[in-house]
């Protein structure tokens, strides 16, 4: 299904142009392995353009490498945010969990 979801929504993208922007995705590579996962976020970064793209993530890679903004949430608050370099230099609980990954 999750792939089924991704496949139609690039192909609404690409075909008609959509003036759609902003896309949510909630954990759009869990059930892919690092290459396919590699894969579908280079697809999406060149899908971007304007578009304003909300992930919801359990894991660490090129998602949270690339991405502008970071909150990291616990406990249903926001405990930090950032860009990935921003938080790694904060040491913050973000930097103890990627560590762990």
């Amino acid at each position: 299904m999750q792939r089924i979801a991704l496949s139609r929504m690039f192909m609404h993208s690409f075909i008609s142009e959509s003036s759609v922007g902003l896309l949510l995705f909630d954990e759009p590579s869990a059930s892919l392995n690092p290459t396919a996962e590699h894969d579908l976020f280079e697809r999406l970064h060149l899908l971007r353009r304007h578009k304003t793209m909300i992930f919801s993530s359990h894991r660490f890679g090129n998602l949270t490498r690339n991405a502008d903004m970071i909150l990291y949430i616990h406990d249903s608050a926001i405990v930090e945010e950032g860009s990935h370099n921003q938080l790694i230099s904060a040491g913050g609980k973000y930097t103890r969990i990627s560590d762990l990954t």
